[in-house]
């Protein structure tokens, strides 16, 4: 390939799981620009089991995958982008993917990322599959599913880099992640994700950080399952992609703290100020 496009750039090694991530970027690393693996939370759509609970818990194949991942990265001085991944393989499953638990699982997933220093993700999505965030056609119009919304949230973060943080989470429990951010202005911001159908959390933020209050803008629906009802900061997203967040929340900071409720089966974006 190299001898018939000259300075042709490669990336792998593009698999399912990563299993062979450290032994390629061993052995072709000084070959590659990039390392590369795919990705699925659940699957196949036909087992009752890949449900809601399921995609919202912890799982076992990415906790092995995120060690790995952070190893090769070491080791191999390259960047890594999950290429492809969504909640459920072969188009995703109804009730499941196309809900506001599959909003609540992205979030989660492209921060875990960027804490082991991954640099890029793609969600895999076209046409009216279950599992993409937008669908429809230019012809007939098109929708943003409930998915879409954790890109948008996260794209407020783009531009800065994870921070090191600490989450007591043992009254919380294990569905409860929170995540903290500096911005490119270097403004200090925190992520806050309850995947806890039935559990709210009052959440207390104690930061190194200047600022008065702490703004709130918050991700919700209805009901984990909702499939066209997700707001963030009080906004739908227009069939042209227009969104106006602008429901703003304030919590003040005393003595260097400020608390806050984080709703069962919601998520927040926390910013000092």
């Amino acid at each position: 390939m190299t001898a018939r496009v000259p300075g042709a750039k490669f990336a792998g090694p593009d698999t399912s799981g990563s299993e062979w991530l450290v032994p390629f970027a061993q052995q072709f690393g000084s070959d590659v620009v990039e390392l590369s693996t795919h990705y699925y939370a659940l699957g196949p759509a036909s087992d009752p089991a890949m449900n809601i609970p399921r995609l919202l818990s912890a799982n076992p194949r990415w906790q092995v995958m995120a060690p790995e991942i952070h190893q090769a990265m070491a080791e191999s001085h390259l960047p890594y982008r999950l290429t492809e991944t969504n909640s459920c393989y072969g188009g995703g499953k109804p009730g499941v993917s196309n809900t506001f638990a599959s909003s609540l699982w992205a979030l989660d997933l492209m921060l875990q990322l960027l804490t082991v220093g991954g640099c890029g993700i793609n969600f895999h999505g076209g046409g009216y599959g279950w599992y993409a965030p937008i669908v429809g056609t230019l012809d007939y119009g098109l929708l943003a599913r409930p998915e879409y919304f954790a890109l948008l949230a996260m794209a407020q973060l783009l531009g800065g880099h994870m921070v090191r943080s600490q989450l007591d989470s043992a009254e919380a429990g294990p569905l409860f992640v929170a995540y903290a951010a500096q911005d490119a202005q270097g403004r200090l911001r925190a992520v806050a994700i309850n995947k806890d159908a039935g559990k709210n959390v009052r959440l207390t933020l104690e930061a190194n950080a200047s600022g008065e209050r702490v703004s709130i803008e918050r991700l919700i629906a209805p009901g984990l399952d909702d499939e066209q009802d997700t707001t963030f900061a009080g906004s739908p997203v227009g069939a042209e992609g227009s969104s106006r967040p602008g429901r703003v929340e304030h919590v003040a900071v005393r003595n260097g703290t400020a608390e806050c409720d984080i709703p069962a089966g919601s998520a927040a974006l926390m910013s000092w100020e």
